[in-house]
């Protein structure tokens, strides 16, 4: 309910602004046109006006840049990127003929990274993980597991599978 404005390391003024005072077009007015632009339900973020964020009547989100929509959030929680439809929880769109998801450790390349993509459910406990490990021998390796921490198949960095077994099949049983 009170503004402060501090000016020069000291606070100058104290207002409590009157009930319904304050709309999207005084605070509009308050930044430079180029930064930051508020157009009733939008929020413009540059100035060609392409660059917005949206939030419409019908309880969505909606995310654009370049003019086009690119991300949404429906009032249902469901996050659609590349479709203004998302079919429940993620629903990631190509926008052309393949769709790209990246995972990407933030460690340094060579220093046994890993990445896991878990598997929940509703109270929280991890059912199932893919995991994939980057270092000096394993590079590449591709590790399922079940049940939470039990390793039920391996991809190698030589591409061999390994069913039910960490260690590498030999002979006439390699897979």
């Amino acid at each position: 309910d009170s503004c402060y404005l501090v000016y020069m390391g000291s606070a100058q003024q104290t207002v409590t602004a009157p009930d319904g005072s304050i709309v999207s077009s005084q605070l509009a007015t308050a930044f430079p046109s180029a930064s930051l632009d508020m157009n009733g339900t939008e929020l413009i973020l540059d100035a060609d006006g392409d660059t917005s964020i949206q939030a419409s009547s019908d309880d969505v989100m909606v995310f654009d840049t370049a003019g086009s929509e690119r991300m949404q959030i429906n009032a249902s929680g469901d996050i659609g990127m590349g479709t203004s439809s998302p079919d429940g929880g993620l629903h990631v769109k190509g926008i052309s003929d393949h769709a790209k998801f990246i995972l990407e450790a933030g460690g340094t390349a060579g220093n046994n990274n890993t990445i896991f993509m878990q598997f929940h459910v509703a109270n929280g406990t991890e059912i199932a993980s893919i995991q994939v490990e980057e270092g000096a021998t394993d590079s590449g390796q591709i590790i399922f597991k079940t049940g939470g921490t039990t390793e039920a198949m391996r991809i190698d960095n030589n591409g061999d599978l390994h069913i039910g077994s960490t260690a590498a099949a030999t002979g006439s049983s390699r897979v």
